[in-house]
């Protein structure tokens, strides 16, 4: 009885201070042929240590076969109104778009493709990148790496 209300107290503890408990997807509701994967975004304000980012994430719907490249278009797209009220922001991903995606061995490949050479607005904007991308994708379980290439260049974080 004792261990039981502080597991109790635990779970809630967890939940009110966003640990563990609080990355938890609710149960899936999703309609048929559709599931529910998370994006992360950077969220504005103090971050974590272990977290320089600062990324959270949201749920969204996409497409149950093949739901990698979605969840990437939904990376992209941005947050909704909403979740910029609840202060997270849109990743430096201005002119990209989802190129080349392959998935096997346990390594994710995407390749974004930009309209011209994509500029960053700041020296942490790739790596933000790079690591809201590698977050989505290591979701699914056939992704245990992650390689991300910006118009076929794997070190576009340190090119300024």
């Amino acid at each position: 009885m004792k261990i039981e209300r502080l597991l109790i107290v635990w779970a809630i503890m967890s939940v009110m201070m966003g640990g563990p408990a609080s990355h938890a997807i609710a149960q899936d509701d999703s309609p048929a042929g559709q599931r529910q994967v998370r994006v992360y975004f950077p969220r504005d304000g103090n971050p974590h240590p272990r977290d320089p980012f600062n990324l959270q994430f949201v749920v969204r719907q996409v497409a149950t076969a093949a739901p990698a490249r979605p969840a990437l278009e939904a990376l992209l797209a941005g947050p909704t109104s909403a979740e910029k009220r609840r202060r997270l922001r849109a990743l430096d991903a201005g002119g990209l778009a989802v190129g080349g995606l392959v998935i096997g061995g346990g390594t994710a490949r995407v390749d974004f493709v930009s309209r011209g050479g994509k500029r960053w607005a700041g020296d942490l904007s790739p790596a933000e990148f790079r690591q809201a991308v590698e977050r989505t994708l290591k979701q699914f379980s056939t992704v245990r790496s992650v390689t991300v290439s910006v118009d076929g260049k794997t070190n576009f974080d340190s090119q300024r």
